[in-house]
């Protein structure tokens, strides 16, 4: 009895300590603003923000001002993340990709930056709209490789869900040189 008892005592501890690891939780939605609306000539406004994404180390893959476009490579973000039975290196504040199941661990995380420019009807006025692709990849544990379902590959894409700093950290770059009254658009 008293055997049985201190069994089950650990089996209640191991399920709270690491049931955040076995459970599945997919990633959160955050409320930010991803557009700002930019008073100054086209051209310029294009050319600043091609170079405030360079300086913060992207390599531009498109950047075509006739069809008022910008994307960006896909870059790694953090390389040092690791979400398994633990959480490693999770606090670089972009993106949430929310948290695997006990037999799959995620790997690094990328972001693929895409910036619009719509024009608004004044002249010189700009709307700028970022929409960064968050994803991480999603490995099998090899440790209890045996458990695997066996139509699921061993490696796969994971969304990931926005924080709003790398889109607030550019838009505000751009809102010093081009901003309005202080004007954001949801």
């Amino acid at each position: 009895m008293k055997m049985l008892k201190e069994l089950l005592v650990f089996l209640i501890l191991f399920s709270l300590l690491s049931g955040c690891c076995f459970i599945p939780r997919p990633p959160k939605d955050y409320k930010f603003s991803n557009t700002a609306l930019l008073k100054g000539e086209y051209k310029d406004i294009f050319n600043e923000t091609a170079k405030t994404v360079k300086e913060m180390g992207f390599r531009i893959r498109q950047a075509d001002e006739n069809s008022k476009v910008l994307r960006s490579f896909d870059s790694i973000i953090n390389p040092a993340y690791f979400y398994g039975f633990f959480s490693h290196n999770d606090d670089d504040g972009y993106c949430d990709c929310g948290a695997p199941s006990s037999e799959w661990v995620y790997s690094k995380k990328f972001v693929q930056l895409n910036i619009f420019f719509i024009p608004k009807e004044e002249p010189d006025l700009w709307y700028v709209k970022i929409i960064p692709k968050f994803y991480t990849f999603k490995y099998y544990d090899q440790i209890v490789s045996i458990l695997q379902p066996p139509l699921e590959r061993r490696k796969s894409v994971v969304g990931c869900k926005s924080m709003g700093r790398l889109e607030e950290g550019i838009l505000d770059s751009l809102r010093k040189i081009f901003n309005i009254s202080g004007k954001e658009i949801n």
